[in-house]
């Protein structure tokens, strides 16, 4: 049998990979030092790390000289232990490579590896698919016995492995496969609470199902079961939670991967050709257009279906693994031959070879939030994916060509086997590629496992003729502040970072050479003063020669503030006005108050879009703010629109008696055009005369029987006749004046009225007398003489520029 050889590839490159956050030129150099660290006895499945950066790594191994580390728990029950027919192993390394520990699982049968997770004690638990009949379950096991051709099986080992904890088979009297095709995926994991759950495929009638878990029967067409997908949880104790199956009833339905969200439920993905695939009414995509991914949600209780869905273009499509971020996004990746899957915008929209590589996100709900390729000319498929905690993507896999390669690659040329392993790394957005590598030899090389540390490193597993292999730390540089619009000059800081403890420098440039390379480079040595527009190009190098990427920020430093002006300005007016406020800055944004406030501040302020209309006396304030943050003067312009306002007072009784009761009507009218700005009605009641009540139909009216004085505020006063109706009673006989005081705008305007005189004993009347407007003083009283016959005595003012102007009516 050909022994295959794993890859164990702690890739630390995080420091050589290019900032989504800056662009970067290429050097055209790689890291210079790795250490190989050589094991060609594995073909490895599935990778996990642990909080201390140790590496955890399943699959399987049919050589006989394994290395089982000393004093580790060996289950194989081969008498030969020649482990012809293969078994699983586990390896734990430290964070550089060296092995912890190594131990085999398995019985007399064949036994897989196909996915491993760490809980947060330590302890080891894989799953795989076993043919033995003899796997060394223990005394609390779920089923003892192997019930078919092959069955799923669990095992937890001790943080050391040297404890078999649990060991269980899992399976009806058919087939079943944790991975289905052995090299695929994920098929294990334990939340936060020590629940495991272990996902795969069935082909038995009588697969172990809970009671009320969404779905208990395998679908079967003609009386041929066809494969469903399976999704089982046990609480820490081992004690099953739930069992429940996902698939149709036509064909094979076939899960790749699992994730659990920060709910509980859990997303699977994987293959399908079912037509009757059970999807749900927001399912993304409805139809089976061929072979097509899926994308399906399971309750927390694994009673219901949340959500379900097809994801797949014209052709063929596979959805082989499958992650999540902590917003609760989902994440999968896989294989399509279609031409239409990706969606524009992304890092790579159109397909460019037979087959490419995916990676589509979709919202906590299921909806497409964007979809990209990844490949070259040749086919390539992704078998695992992770993301950090900047939301970086990572995928690997195969490829039967050459890749996009990034410029400090590991290995930019294609070795010429069947297959070479890849890794790539793409931003949060999946609009660029920050680092790639192909990871191969002259064998057959295929990547199906990825993982990221706490540290941020990177790790792969996989299958071909590969060494574990550690790559050197290239240094990176971060900048403070990033480049952008400014106005005050900018004190930038450069700093470098590298995992390694070599010496780095950081050179820089501000003439647009490179600083790897210019003649005319500076030596950082501390903050870089940047007072005029520049674009800095900077790039750290460490002791051994290996270079960050050449990244670039532009300071755009602009100190001169907008000007605004009016048009027209401000002034006096026989009609309304339409302004216009223009800034000779064209990204300036210009903001106004009409209530006195600063623009610059105020919560009333308006962004101006248009000319503005000024309809009555107005202060315009107007203040314009640059893209910079540079703010004009704060401007101001005074409009005074002419308003025509008079009184008309009418009595209901012209010939009032002693014990009498009248009405006073006072009519306050605006002919326009402009509006009257802050109108108030002053009248203090004589003595001999009593106040009995007030009513208006604008504005309000307020009585003080201290200083028996009525107060009618009527705010702006449009085009109109606003009414006071205002009620005395006649308590002695005598001459009164009905003397009101009106104010526009903070200006006192009176009229001279021939005085009203009531007579108790025998009321008289005389003709009404027309009042004339006068300009020579501030206060004016309105004063009647007379009882008007026609009932009606009249004030009127023309009122402009804060001015009474003559006007008879």
């Amino acid at each position: 049998m050909k022994i295959k050889i794993t890859m164990l590839l702690m890739v630390m490159f995080l420091a050589i990979i290019l900032s989504g956050a800056a662009s970067a030129a290429y050097t055209g150099t790689t890291p210079t030092n790795y250490t190989i660290f050589s094991n060609e006895s594995l073909n490895g499945n599935e990778i996990a790390t642990d909080s201390a950066g140790n590496i955890y790594v399943t699959g399987s191994t049919s050589n006989a000289d394994y290395n089982i580390t000393h004093g580790t728990c060996t289950t194989n029950n081969s008498t030969t232990n020649t482990l012809s027919s293969g078994d699983a192993y586990i390896a734990k390394y430290s964070s550089n490579g060296t092995l912890i520990f190594a131990t085999v699982i398995g019985g007399t049968g064949s036994d897989t590896g196909n996915g491993i997770a760490v809980d947060k004690n330590g302890n080891i638990y894989i799953t795989g698919q076993t043919k033995s009949t003899d796997l060394p379950v223990t005394s609390n096991a779920y089923q003892k016995t192997l019930n078919g051709g092959s069955d799923a099986y669990i095992i937890e080992l001790s943080a050391d492995g040297t404890q078999l904890l649990y060991c269980t088979y899992l399976g009806g009297n058919s087939t079943e496969k944790v991975g289905a095709r052995v090299e695929y995926g994920t098929k294990i994991k334990v939340d936060s609470s020590g629940n495991i759950y272990l996902t795969g495929q069935t082909n038995s009638a009588d697969f172990p199902t809970t009671t009320g878990a969404y779905k208990t029967q395998i679908g079967s067409n003609n009386g041929y079961y066809y494969g469903d997908a399976f999704l089982t949880k046990f609480n820490s104790n081992w004690t099953m939670i739930y069992s429940t199956l996902l698939g149709g009833n036509t064909t094979d339905d076939i899960p790749y991967g699992f994730v659990i969200d920060n709910q509980s439920n859990v997303w699977i993905t994987g293959k399908t050709t079912s037509s009757d695939f059970p999807l749900t009414s927001n399912a993304y995509q409805t139809t089976l257009t061929y072979t097509d991914a899926f994308l399906s949600e399971i309750s927390a209780d694994g009673s219901q279906l949340v959500y379900s869905t097809y994801f797949g273009g014209s052709l063929t499509d596979y959805g082989y693994a499958i992650t999540t971020d902590s917003q609760g996004n989902i994440y999968i990746t896989g294989q399509t031959t279609s031409a239409n899957l990706a969606t524009t915008g992304t890092y790579q929209s159109t397909k460019k070879g037979s087959g490419d590589a995916y990676i589509a996100k979709f919202s906590s709900d299921g909806s497409l939030v964007w979809c990209t390729l990844f490949g070259g000319t040749g086919l390539e498929d992704a078998r695992a994916i992770t993301i950090d905690s900047q939301g970086n993507i990572y995928i690997t896999g195969r490829t039967s060509a050459a890749i996009p390669s990034t410029f400090n690659a590991i290995q930019t040329s294609y070795m010429g086997g069947t297959w070479d392993a890849f890794i790539a790394k793409l931003n949060a957005n999946g609009t660029a590629l920050l680092y790639a590598s192909l990871l191969g030899t002259k064998s057959t090389d295929c990547g199906n496992g990825v993982s990221v540390d706490n540290l941020g490193n990177v790790y792969v597993v996989g299958t071909g003729g590969f060494a574990l292999t550690k790559i050197a730390t290239a240094p990176d540089v971060t900048v403070d502040p990033v480049g952008g619009l400014f106005n005050t000059t900018q004190t930038v800081t450069l700093t470098a970072i590298n995992t390694t403890n070599s010496t780095d420098t950081i050179y820089y440039t501000t003439d647009g050479t490179d600083p790897t390379n210019s003649i005319t480079r500076t030596q950082y040595n501390g903050p870089i003063t940047i007072n005029t527009t520049t674009t800095l190009l900077y790039a750290a190098a460490d002791s051994l020669g290996n270079w960050s990427p050449v990244y670039n920020e532009t300071y755009t430093i602009d100190t001169k503030a907008p000007t605004v002006s009016a048009n027209p300005v401000g002034g006096l007016f026989n009609s309304t006005q339409t302004v216009t406020l223009t800034a000779d800055d064209n990204t300036a944004t210009t903001y106004y108050t009409t209530d006195g406030t600063d623009p610059k501040t105020s919560s009333t302020r308006t962004v101006y879009n248009g000319p503005i209309a000024i309809n009555g006396t107005t202060t315009l304030l107007f203040a314009a703010v640059d893209t910079a943050g540079n703010w004009s003067p704060v401007y101001n312009e005074t409009y005074q629109i002419k308003s025509d306002v008079y009184v008309n007072i009418t009595p209901s009784n012209s010939n009032p008696q002693v014990g009498d009761a009248v009405t006073y009507k006072f009519k306050l009218g605006n002919n326009g055009p402009g509006i009257a700005k802050n109108v108030t009605f002053t009248y203090t009641i004589p003595e001999g005369l009593e106040y009995e009540g007030s009513t208006v139909d604008q504005g309000t009216v307020t009585y003080n029987a201290t200083t028996r004085t009525l107060t009618w505020n009527l705010g702006d006063v449009a085009v109109g006749d606003p009414n006071l109706w205002l009620q005395l009673k006649i308590l002695q006989a005598g001459n009164y004046n009905i003397q009101p005081t009106v104010t526009v705008a903070g200006t006192t305007l009176e009229s001279n009225i021939n005085s009203l005189q009531v007579n108790a004993a025998s009321p008289t009347t005389t003709d009404p007398e027309t009042v004339n407007a006068a300009t020579t003083t501030q206060t004016i009283p309105m004063k009647t003489t007379g009882m008007p016959i026609a009932g009606l005595i009249s004030a009127l003012l023309l009122i402009g520029s804060g001015l009474t102007i003559n006007r008879k009516k």
